[in-house]
């Protein structure tokens, strides 16, 4: 029985014991990151919500009620921050628009310069731009199934931010840096899922903890043979 038990536990941990240093070291770094830094919650600011047209320009006469009467079938009309511009996003006949709150003029596209200039109004310190590119196909697996086109902007810097930025409205969409990059690489080899790192029940991973189940079993029978086999040595002796 000891003999039988052995060899299981061995075979066993020679199966898992490379799995079981991974979720450890995973485990590790999940519980030490602070979840708001792997959001990208430290490396930006949050500008002030508008609570009112009239806050935008008391000498405006452009507000949601002339907006209304532009686009009788708007809907969804949010007013918001475009940089340090105020404008209305809405949607009309299917389509998003994004109009300026201070002269009413559409804003047809959210051209490069926009895009910097919204990524940099987020940014609690300023750093050097490294690249800005359209992203029309072929997104990277980062972003998730967030609707294209979208801008991306990325910048210099230890953690290396790149921001997501929606090409219809001018909307930070997400932001993504190294260490979520590392969060996310040592949470698929966490949960096992090497593709989209979002099943967590695949049966990769059954099959390994069913496994590390049965070899900690299998250990915990050694480990009562071994005490009981000393206690009968002592006994003896």
């Amino acid at each position: 029985m000891i003999r039988l038990a052995r060899r299981y536990h061995q075979g066993l941990m020679i199966f898992v014991g490379l799995q079981f240093f991974l979720w450890s070291v995973s485990g590790l770094y999940m519980v030490l990151m602070n979840i708001h830094s792997i959001h990208g919650e430290d490396l930006t600011v949050q500008q002030q919500p508008l609570l009112s047209a009239s806050m935008i320009n008391k000498g405006s006469s452009f507000n949601i009620n002339t907006l209304i009467r532009a686009y009788p079938d708007a809907s969804n009309i949010n007013l918001a921050w475009l940089a340090d511009k105020p404008v209305y996003r809405f949607v009309t006949q299917g389509e998003n628009k994004l109009l300026s709150a201070v002269t009413g003029k559409l804003i047809p596209e959210i051209t490069s310069d926009i895009a910097i200039e919204v990524a940099l109004s987020h940014l609690r310190e300023p750093l050097d731009i490294e690249k800005v590119y359209l992203i029309t196909d072929k997104p990277p697996d980062e972003i998730g199934s967030r609707a294209l086109p979208l801008w991306r902007v990325d910048f210099y810097g230890v953690n290396s931010p790149t921001f997501y930025i929606s090409h219809q409205t001018g909307e930070v969409l997400t932001i993504r840096h190294n260490t979520w990059r590392l969060f996310d690489a040592l949470w698929r080899l966490h949960i096992m899922d090497y593709t989209e790192g979002e099943d967590i029940n695949n049966i990769l991973l059954n099959v390994f903890t069913i496994s590390g189940l049965l070899a900690a079993l299998s250990g915990l029978v050694l480990l009562v043979f071994r005490l009981f086999s000393n206690e009968s040595a002592e006994s003896a002796g």
